[in-house]
């Protein structure tokens, strides 16, 4: 799962501001600074590695074992002791009391409608009094409108890959080929995923579900609107 994603992952992010995001989370992680936390859906562990650079105790968790392998990798160059482990987001069990949980970048778009809420309340259970959960999704007009059944792709020197989205009902399946120059030659891969489409007000119903307080953010950290690419949400127990 992942093999090929999984080794150009941070590549293919280039375009993705965590720096500002990272800027963004700690704002709103001041009060429970220094505390311990999962950060879920963790790809390659950029944002793990960014909160344990900043004095969290912070568990990474991913479904896919090769990001994993990547992630934990990532950690020990940068000499930096964070744990990475199996986390399946459509069925999620936290094992400790934590004061924080992020997912950032698409995480809860691979969750299921039906598993929403058990999975807003799985980290509500989990979190602290006070504790934060700061995550995003993209939103209903981007996967609808922007990518919907649209054809993607990106080449450079050492990998070319499609990107064919099909929309279907309420998910968006993700068909993606990749070449990868090996020599004289390119070898192909092909990878298949799905992101769901979560409606504001679906994501809002289910975090007041669980008993959360929330606000509610754009891809630049402004006020949200429906046109918006990205949801983010900071919530609060």
């Amino acid at each position: 799962m992942y093999e090929i994603l999984a080794k150009y992952y941070d590549d293919l992010m280039g375009d993705f501001d965590y720096d500002a995001y990272e800027k963004f989370a700690l704002e709103n992680l001041k009060d429970v600074w220094g505390g311990f936390g999962y950060d879920l859906a963790s790809g390659s562990g950029e944002m793990a590695i960014r909160l344990k650079r900043n004095g969290f105790k912070v568990v990474g968790g991913d479904v896919s074992p090769e990001m994993l392998e990547k992630a934990t990798e990532k950690a020990r160059k940068a000499r930096l002791d964070v744990q990475f482990v199996f986390s399946d987001l459509n069925d999620l069990h936290l094992e400790k009391k934590c004061d924080f949980v992020t997912a950032v970048c698409d995480g809860f778009n691979y969750v299921k409608g039906k598993n929403l809420a058990a999975a807003f309340n799985e980290i509500y259970s989990a979190l602290n009094d006070g504790g934060i959960f700061i995550f995003d999704v993209s939103s209903a007009n981007k996967l609808e409108n922007v990518l919907g059944n649209n054809l993607f792709y990106e080449d450079d020197e050492n990998l070319t890959y499609l990107w064919q989205n099909t929309k279907k009902g309420e998910k968006i399946k993700m068909d993606l080929t990749f070449f990868e120059r090996d020599g004289d030659v390119y070898r192909r891969f092909d990878e298949s995923e799905s992101q769901y489409i979560h409606k504001t007000k679906d994501v809002e119903s289910a975090l007041t579900a669980a008993g959360f307080s929330y606000r509610l953010f754009n891809e630049k950290f402004k006020k949200f609107t429906e046109r918006c690419n990205r949801l983010i949400v900071v919530a609060k127990k």
